[in-house]
């Protein structure tokens, strides 16, 4: 199995459009985003391109840019000047902040390929780095371009799965940076901010990496033997180019035709309305009776024919860090990945007892109380 980043990227935020693009090979034109992050690779590779004696002026920088504009690609005439205006701010703050400094280029817009050895079977991840520098003392920097609006928290990127696979990509190629004693850069350069985040990953960052990757492909695997590829809908669908084929977005440019259905549909949206609004109204009623309990000492209040009975309801978490530490020895952690008590519960049984014991120990225990309305008690 061969894939890419993006390929991975896809199947984890929506299985349904790994599988359009990448088992379907359905062909879709290129969004907006896309073609204008196009735009800005292109120029910035003409910028830094090593062949150049003399690193090309801004003027050059921007003439180049221009040629290679098609606004044809755009929606409309109005579109595609603003985001030209755009990509020339852009650069131009670009080149502000960054020449006419000196830059050693070890390569730019390159592929890579390392395999992924799993049970006898040998995948490979693929990929294609923006730029690598070589650095003083000899350390080596990969830089990605980000031409989109949001910038991640720094968090984001030391967890970042583009960067380690970039590294693991990196390493493959030129093995005598995996005994490099200055570890390798990994940095995000986010052109509209004009601002570079970075991180490190040392050796048990990249193991895990490794089995976070054969677990996803685990699960693809498992997705093609069933046939079954979920759409999950995410902060991601505004820019997704496959909208036409997802089963929540297909039906957006057809009215409904069946008048019942529409009619119910338009019910439904009114019902859930009144009930936000009746929500809104309990909990400012639940307040003020949880504070009469409270006052007064009492679990259950009275009514004519009813009652209110104050309940305790029992919550069970772990501490995520401390978990991570006890399962990452094991190759247990990407079983559960984002902590969650079901994924949790199903992994303890199969654990050592000691083990189980120091997660035990994590175990914290919350109490809170919920109302709850029921007849009258005699």
């Amino acid at each position: 199995m061969n894939l890419s980043y993006s390929a991975l990227s896809d199947f984890l935020n929506c299985p349904y459009k790994f599988k359009l693009g990448y088992i379907d090979r359905i062909k879709v034109p290129k969004s907006p985003l896309a073609i204008f992050g196009t735009a800005i690779h292109s120029a910035l590779k003409f910028l830094h391109e090593p062949s150049h004696l003399t690193p090309p002026t801004e003027e050059e920088l921007l003439k180049f840019f221009t040629q290679q504009w098609n606004p044809e690609n755009w929606p409309s005439q109005e579109e595609a000047d603003l985001n030209f205006a755009q990509g020339v701010e852009i650069l131009k703050n670009y080149y502000a902040k960054n020449y006419p400094t000196k830059f050693n280029i070890v390569n730019l817009e390159f592929p890579f390929r390392f395999p992924i050895e799993y049970r006898g079977e040998t995948h490979y991840i693929t990929g294609r780095i923006d730029r690598v520098d070589k650095l003083e003392n000899d350390q080596f920097e990969i830089i990605d371009y980000k031409t989109g609006q949001r910038m991640p928290a720094q968090s984001e990127v030391d967890h970042s799965l583009q960067l380690s696979i970039y590294q693991l990509g990196v390493t493959n190629l030129w093995p005598f940076l995996k005994e490099s004693a200055q570890p390798i850069k990994l940095s995000l350069f986010f052109v509209r901010h004009n601002l570079k985040l970075s991180t490190k990953k040392n050796s048990s960052d990249l193991e895990e990496t490794k089995e976070s990757l054969i677990s996803t492909i685990e699960k693809i695997k498992e997705a093609q033997k069933l046939n079954k590829f979920e759409p999950t809908p995410n902060r991601l669908c505004d820019y997704c180019n496959f909208r036409q084929y997802c089963p929540y977005f297909r039906q957006k440019e057809k009215p409904i035709e069946d008048q019942k259905v529409k009619q119910a549909a338009q019910d439904f949206v009114d019902l859930k309305t009144k009930k936000k609004e009746i929500d809104k109204k309990i909990a400012q009623a639940r307040e003020i009776i949880e504070k009469y309990l409270d006052q007064k000492n009492l679990e259950r209040l009275f009514l004519e024919n009813k009652a209110i009975t104050r309940l305790p309801q029992k919550k069970i978490s772990y501490d995520e860090e401390t978990i991570r530490e006890i399962l990452q020895p094991l190759s247990k952690w990407t079983n559960v990945v984002s902590l969650n008590n079901k994924k949790l519960k199903e992994l303890f049984e199969t654990l050592p007892l000691d083990v189980q014991q120091k997660i035990e120990q994590t175990q914290k225990e919350t109490i809170s109380k919920r109302l709850t309305v029921s007849p009258t008690v005699k």
